[in-house]
């Protein structure tokens, strides 16, 4: 290794996420040779969309003490601007030091279900997760605080064959419109476990 250079990535530590700019930046650390912490913003690489023409989603930055993988440009990782980017992505080491995983739903009843049940994101206030395996495949976007949540179940019903989309609020579910809504249903249509006939319906 040439003195200055890293050559492919390195593991790092990330010392803040605070970014002035608000663009996912992170600064680093890594022990032994950035020490103790980096003078330059790391860019965030990885995001769905991201290119030329800036479309897609962005993540929130990792939190400060999260592992990261660090690339930096031509290995250099010296001088004002090193031109560094960190991907996202890896879990680190649990506290015993054995390799860690995503986190995965508390109910899942075995080792098996548990990766089968992994949080896609998660926010301090919202948590997006999915459910797939022999009996379930479900989207499930929940509020942690309330447990309101809106679920995709794409295997309900007797035998799996059915799908639904279930909404839950435990404090208010506001549907607004500046024109018409239109409920309809092939088969009933339902209030407080009433049936509501075609007429009554489209007057809602």
């Amino acid at each position: 290794m040439q003195p200055d250079r890293i050559q492919g990535f390195a593991f790092a530590v990330v010392v803040t996420n605070d970014d002035p700019e608000g663009t996912g930046r992170i600064i680093i650390a890594i022990p032994g040779i950035i020490e103790p912490r980096s003078s330059y913003w790391v860019m965030p690489a990885c995001w769905p969309g991201a290119g030329q023409v800036h479309k897609g989603s962005q993540y929130p930055p990792p939190p400060q003490g999260s592992q990261v993988m660090v690339i930096f440009e031509h290995g250099i990782y010296r001088g004002a601007d090193s031109r560094a980017v960190y991907l996202t992505g890896y879990y680190g080491l649990d506290s015993n030091g054995s390799q860690a995983g995503p986190p995965v739903l508390n109910e899942a009843t075995s080792a098996q279900k548990a990766q089968q049940r992994v949080v896609l994101w998660e926010g301090a206030s919202l948590v997006a997760y999915l459910i797939e395996d022999d009996e379930e495949e479900k989207l499930v976007l929940k509020a942690k605080a309330t447990g309101s949540k809106i679920e995709i179940n794409a295997k309900d019903g007797q035998g799996g064959k059915s799908e639904s989309i279930y909404i839950e609020a435990r404090t208010l579910l506001s549907l607004y419109a500046r024109g018409t809504i239109d409920i309809r249903a092939d088969g009933a249509v339902q209030i407080q476990g009433r049936r509501v006939d075609s007429l009554t319906t489209r007057s809602l």
